[in-house]
């Protein structure tokens, strides 16, 4: 099981005072006292809360990652279109001018649009050189148009023929299966 953090300044875990020195990692010869005054009884710094993360076994990982470690005719069938969406991709960027392909060029369209799209979300300014030449907004909707391009490529592609083995369709079809059960449930018991 993991632990995730959410949201800061929600906590309710406190340490008693006498469990203050005894909330400490297990190493020896390291001196946590700086640590457990600058803390007092917070157990996570900025009342961080904690909840679980339910994970799956290595033997149910094939609902949790649909990758060509884990499923290997998927891999092959993502691999194989692979070029078309660099194709793609290169074309539109092309298509915007010199400056979006000299911006591209330095990472690949798929880490530049992972990186434009994070800076768009989070209002990250680019440097004023780039942002002339390239504003955010036009390449955030370029690599908008690249994404929607890569996903329906990839059902289309991909996800069809290997007949619904994501992640999603599984959820999908155990939702259905409970709601059926859940209905099935509702009706014995009137």
């Amino acid at each position: 099981m993991l632990l995730g953090m959410y949201p800061p300044g929600k906590n309710n875990y406190v340490l008693e005072e006498d469990q203050k020195a005894n909330a400490v990692p297990p190493i020896e010869n390291f001196d946590f006292t700086p640590w457990i005054n600058e803390m007092g009884n917070e157990a996570l710094p900025h009342q961080t809360t904690i909840f679980p993360i339910q994970m799956n076994g290595w033997s149910y990982d094939y609902l949790l990652s649909l990758d060509n470690v884990n499923c290997a005719m998927r891999g092959e069938a993502v691999a194989s279109i692979q070029s078309e969406l660099d194709t793609y991709a290169n074309q539109q960027i092309s298509n915007k001018g010199q400056a979006y392909t000299d911006f591209f060029a330095q990472h690949g369209w798929e880490k530049t649009c992972s990186y434009v799209n994070w800076a768009y979300i989070e209002s990250v300014d680019l440097k004023d050189a780039t942002e002339t030449a390239t504003p955010l907004d036009s390449l955030y909707t370029l690599c908008q148009a690249i994404g929607k391009n890569a996903a329906t490529t990839l059902y289309t592609k991909v996800e069809t023929p290997t007949e619904g083995i994501t992640s999603n369709d599984l959820r999908q079809n155990l939702q259905d299966r409970m709601l059926f059960w859940m209905e099935k449930a509702k009706m014995s018991l009137t």
